[in-house]
């Protein structure tokens, strides 16, 4: 049995058991927000159940608590455990148990730059028999900063991107360095050792073959190869590193492969000439469909209507818990009502009735509007994805 992390030497014995632990700094962070989340929620619950008038802070932390389980579940179960690869059977963590893939069965692995909303970078992808890509976003080079540009150089002109700028370590010795790269060596040096040079992974080789498509929902734009080999997805041209401050910081010459692959095979040092390496020229970029832009920007608007009814909820919330812990003071509660020939526990009890069904009337329009808001961008959501799908597939027959 042989066990390995990404960082240390792997053994390419095809009946060698790995285990690939760890995750990028990313996802160690939203772990850490995960966790800030679940202390509130506690911390609501134990003030709610000591306090004589807790309820609000109590059910708040009810509520709390019952929107972090699952994300510590998710936490927990996908990014804790390891990758293990087993008798040539990949085990990838879910949330409750693992998905087995045959190492024998993979036609391509690497990292691909995902342009996403807020995880974008460089994602760990497998290519399986079934066709469809497998992405493992525990191992996901991200960058807080774009790279500094050189003097004059800018990365939009006249509402248009400039694709030959680089990208966030855009480098092919930086990403075999990281994290992720070395868990997907790890990967291709296990897989290739069981399916030899004739194997799907070497002749397919997936992962240099992607396509840029301006209308999908997470734009693909550059891949990373474990062989040695990076480039743009086919459809953007060829990085120029002479647009950085530091032009060193952009390097996606070929290096030799890791050295435990000398003498496995020179094949799959050679790029393909049918895995998508040519690049294209700035001009010649695909433009988004006026279709898939419209969806796009009804689309932001719904999300941006909701964000008033988020604040006014929170205001909600705040004023009911501030005035609860306020009123429950009977000398405070008189001062307010003012002089009554009643006692003042007694008027006491009726602000606090007035006021509660004040704040059940207002946070229930809250949540209705809330709701609608919701309900609306969903379907704006839905129809931006029935959009991009139907562009895609309509780009797909013409070519």
């Amino acid at each position: 049995m042989v066990s390995s992390s990404p960082a240390g030497e792997i053994s390419i014995n095809p009946n060698a058991r790995i285990r690939i632990w760890g995750a990028e700094g990313i996802f160690w962070f939203y772990s850490v927000v995960y966790s800030f989340y679940g202390v509130i929620g506690i911390w609501l619950l134990v003030v709610g159940a000591t306090e004589k008038d807790g309820t609000a802070p109590f059910v708040t932390g009810i509520f709390i608590t019952a929107m972090s389980v699952p994300l510590y579940a998710i936490v927990f179960g996908s990014f804790i455990r390891p990758l293990v690869i087993d008798q040539g059977i990949l085990k990838i963590p879910t949330m409750f148990g693992h998905r087995e893939v045959s190492l024998r069965s993979l036609s391509g692995i690497g990292l691909v730059y995902r342009l996403l909303p807020r995880t974008s970078g460089w994602r760990l992808q497998i290519w399986s028999d079934e066709n469809q890509p497998i992405q493992i976003g525990r191992f996901t080079v991200t960058s807080m900063r774009n790279p500094k540009l050189a003097s004059g150089v800018k990365r939009r002109a006249g509402g248009v991107r400039d694709w030959t700028i680089p990208l966030p370590k855009e480098n092919t010795k930086v990403l075999g360095s990281t994290r992720s790269g070395r868990a997907a060596t790890a990967l291709f040096q296990s897989s290739l050792s069981l399916q030899g040079t004739a194997g799907p992974l070497v002749h397919s080789a997936k992962q240099k073959a992607l396509v840029y498509d301006p209308n999908s929902l997470s734009k693909t734009l550059a891949w990373w190869s474990p062989d040695g080999y990076m480039g743009r997805a086919r459809g953007l041209p060829a990085p120029d590193s002479a647009k950085l401050a530091d032009p060193q910081q952009c390097d996606v010459a070929p290096i030799p492969s890791d050295a435990s692959l000398v003498g496995l095979s020179q094949v799959a040092l050679t790029p393909s000439p049918n895995n998508g390496i040519s690049q294209s020229l700035p001009d010649e970029v695909a433009q988004i469909s006026p279709e898939v832009q419209k969806a796009r920007k009804r689309n932001l608007l719904m999300t941006f209507t909701s964000t008033p009814f988020f604040i006014a909820i929170a205001v909600a919330f705040v004023l009911l818990l501030g005035h609860q812990g306020l009123i429950a003071n009977g000398e405070v509660c008189a001062a307010v009502m003012g002089p009554a020939s009643v006692h003042p526990s007694t008027a006491c009890n009726a602000w606090r009735h007035h006021q509660l069904i004040a704040f059940v009337w207002i946070g229930s329009l809250l949540a209705l509007g809330f709701i609608t808001t919701i309900v609306f961008q969903i379907r704006a959501f839905r129809n931006l994805v029935r959009t991009s799908k139907a562009i895609a597939v309509s780009t797909h027959d013409l070519q």
